[in-house]
């Protein structure tokens, strides 16, 4: 079975946005996050949601069924 990791992405036709960056911020204020305060991400996938909420000054950890998982 392929790793659902394994998608390749095409960055000509979908290039990296701003989005993850703006959906943290707005989850980070509206959910009243504070800075130390510990979260955990199940799917986390390439991480970078995860190592966003980490800049954001959480104390991040993460799961996944994939072995190709960013968690760290």
């Amino acid at each position: 079975m392929k790793d659902y990791l394994d998608v390749v992405y095409d960055k000509k036709e979908k290039p990296f946005t701003s989005y993850p960056e703006q959906l943290i911020a707005h989850l980070f204020d509206t959910s009243k996050m504070r800075k130390g305060q510990s979260m955990l991400e199940p799917g986390v996938g390439m991480g970078e949601h995860l190592r966003l909420f980490k800049e954001m000054g959480l104390s991040v950890t993460g799961l996944d069924i994939s072995p190709k998982a960013k968690i760290n």
